[in-house]
C-alpha cells in the first residue's frame, strides 16, 4: 500500500485547521492550563512541592514560602505555591549571558556619562 505524501500532508493540514477552528487558537499559542486555587494543609502542600513535611515546616518558620495562618492553623494557597515555584527558577546560560551583557553595557554607558575624558599630553 503506497501512501501519497502530498495527500497525507494535505490531510494533516486540514485536521490542524479544523482543530484551530474548534479550539479558537493557533499552533503558536501555548495551551491554556487552568489551575484552580485550592487551600492546602501541610501534607498536601509538601506533596505538591515534592518535599518532606519537616522541610516545609522549616521553610514556614524561616518565612521562605507563602502561607496563611487562621487562628493557629497554617494553610497554603495552591496558586501562591505554584507562583513561588516559578519564582525560584534558575535562568539558562543564554539568559544569564544576556543579562550580563545588558548589565555590562549599561555600566559602561553610566561610566562614560559620569567621567569626562581627560585631555593630556602624550609623551
Amino acid at each position: 500500500m503506497l501512501v501519497d505524501l502530498e495527500k497525507l500532508q494535505n490531510d494533516v493540514n486540514e485536521i490542524k485547521e479544523m482543530l484551530q477552528r474548534f479550539t479558537g487558537r493557533s499552533d503558536s499559542q501555548p495551551p491554556v492550563v487552568a489551575i484552580s486555587d485550592e487551600v492546602l494543609d501541610y501534607g498536601q502542600a509538601a506533596e505538591l512541592l515534592g518535599i518532606g513535611v519537616q522541610t516545609l515546616y522549616g521553610k514556614v518558620s524561616r518565612r521562605e514560602i507563602p502561607f496563611s495562618k487562621v487562628r493557629r492553623r497554617t494553610y497554603f494557597s495552591k496558586l501562591d505555591l505554584m507562583a513561588w515555584v516559578r519564582s525560584q527558577r534558575t535562568p539558562t546560560v543564554v539568559e544569564q549571558t544576556a543579562q550580563y551583557e545588558q548589565t555590562r553595557v549599561s555600566h559602561r554607558a553610566r561610566q562614560s556619562r559620569q567621567q569626562p575624558v581627560k585631555q593630556g599630553r602624550r609623551l
